[in-house]
């Protein structure tokens, strides 16, 4: 991973918690023809209008986690 790649990667993580709505996780991403992209894992039903269609130059994919995640104790 560049470093350029990991800056665009660190500003998306800072829409986490808070920072944009519905963002439930941010990560390194591949597209079809190898080159990085930034992969945003959303809520499916808030708005995620806000996000950017790239962070640096590179594309962002978002991701519909298909609803709330519950942890579960073994």
């Amino acid at each position: 991973m560049t470093r350029d790649f990991s800056d665009a990667l660190a500003k998306a993580t800072a829409w986490m918690g808070g920072g944009i709505a519905g963002v439930v996780g941010v990560a390194p991403g591949t597209q079809p023809d190898g080159s990085p992209c930034i992969v945003v894992l959303v809520n499916p039903n808030d708005d995620t209008g806000q996000l950017p269609s790239d962070v640096d130059g590179y594309p962002v994919q978002v991701l519909d986690t298909g609803g709330d995640v519950n942890a579960q104790r073994r």
